[in-house]
């Protein structure tokens, strides 16, 4: 199940290598950095740096969360997966 709000309150999912799978409110300028800190960082001892960005059922890669933070602009909706592979 995807959750795109709640109470009117937007929400981005935070998947794959994190510290726990998580629904964060949406703010104004918020990063992909933002997004992921919130939700506790990937998990410890992950080399892992690939980013994918996932809007509509569509996904983009990314190298790294910076250059995720320089090329997207998060919405309600968005998933934030980071890769545990990449």
């Amino acid at each position: 199940m995807h959750i795109i709000s709640v109470e009117n309150v937007g929400l981005i999912g935070v998947t794959g290598d994190v510290q726990e799978d998580e629904y964060v409110p949406v703010f104004s300028g918020m990063k992909v950095t933002n997004a992921v800190t919130v939700s506790g960082g990937r998990k410890l001892g992950s080399t892992s740096r690939g980013v994918y960005a996932i809007r509509a059922g569509e996904r983009r890669f990314f190298r790294n969360i910076t250059q995720a933070d320089a090329e997207w602009n998060l919405k309600a909706g968005d998933i934030i997966r980071l890769s545990p592979d990449i």
